[in-house]
């Protein structure tokens, strides 16, 4: 039972991380082909949503979101909700008098429209989502007010909170259940010989202990 817990584990988390669906479900064909020579009765589910969903991986990823950008006028569209065109429909002037003005961007928004393969792609995850989700984590709350009961030592800036900037955001409702973030961006390059970039933007909770804010 360990080992299947194991394998559960380990094909979510690369499936989160970098692995397709089509190998995630060739993979786990393969754990289903050996898994009967330590066990006659040893199975494991053979999608790879199946598998995140009974170790509950899908918390991580269900309300995330795939946004497909047009290059040339930046339309988006989301891929959980619609079937989206080869090319953008976008008008920019659907009322204008001339008819050239009212036809549709008409840019290609895949490298590969069989295999949907998106010149710009993005993720979104629902900022009130998952702020719910930390809720729901025993001790959250907790750690989000450590703050006020900390030792203060005089002239000395150990963290935001000793800043005037701290103290001057007020919350209209409800001052014991105010959080400030931040929100940085990180990219990078990951290849050497192409131009090619990508990057995360990010928040922090900063009423959070520096131990639990950037995990």
């Amino acid at each position: 039972q360990n080992l299947l817990y194991f394998i559960a584990y380990f094909v979510s988390l690369l499936h989160l991380l970098s692995l397709t669906d089509k190998a995630a479900t060739t993979l786990l064909y393969f754990f289903n082909m050996v898994l009967p020579l330590f066990s006659s009765d040893a199975s494991i589910a053979v999608t790879p949503s199946t598998v995140k969903k009974a170790n509950g991986f899908d918390e991580y990823s269900s309300q995330v979101k795939r946004i497909v950008v047009c290059p040339e006028c930046h339309k988006l569209y989301d891929m959980n909700r619609e079937q989206i065109p080869a090319t953008c429909n976008y008008v920019r002037y659907p009322n204008h008098p001339r008819a050239n003005h009212r036809q549709a961007c008409g840019h290609s928004l895949f490298k590969d429209a069989r295999k949907q393969w998106p010149y710009k792609e993005y993720a979104y995850n629902s900022l009130k989502a998952h702020i719910k989700h930390l809720f729901a984590r025993e001790g959250f709350e907790k750690s989000i007010n450590l703050w006020r009961n900390r030792q203060v030592e005089p002239n000395i800036y150990s963290d935001v909170y000793n800043g005037k900037m701290w103290h001057g955001i007020p919350d209209p409702d409800d001052d014991s259940y105010s959080y400030v973030q931040h929100g940085p961006f990180r990219a990078l390059n990951p290849f050497e010989n192409s131009a090619y970039s990508c990057g995360a933007m990010y928040l922090t909770i900063n009423n959070l202990p520096c131990t639990e804010r950037f995990k």
